[in-house]
């Protein structure tokens, strides 16, 4: 997953970050005042998609990496069988 990831990433030039990040937004702000959005917090906080057992695992390095590195942020992580918070 991780190889694929990183050929994905590096076939991306400016033009193309600039369309998904274009797109994410535009979906994201189609979620607003969706039942989609009615269990988000009000807050500042990170919310991490761990959907089996290797990406929980580098969902936890992440956070340690962070907590060590000073970040008292909320952490919340979510799958389809569970939601963790850190």
């Amino acid at each position: 997953m991780i190889q694929v990831g990183t050929i994905v990433w590096a076939s991306f030039n400016r033009s193309t970050l600039h369309r998904e990040r274009e797109r994410l937004i535009t979906y994201m702000e189609s979620l607003i005042g969706t039942p989609a959005l009615e269990n988000r917090g009000t807050g500042r906080g990170i919310v991490m998609q761990a959907g089996n057992v290797d990406t929980l695992r580098r969902a936890v390095w992440s956070i340690r990496y962070m907590r060590a590195h000073g970040s008292t942020l909320p952490v919340q992580i979510v799958s389809q069988q569970t939601r963790t918070r850190a």
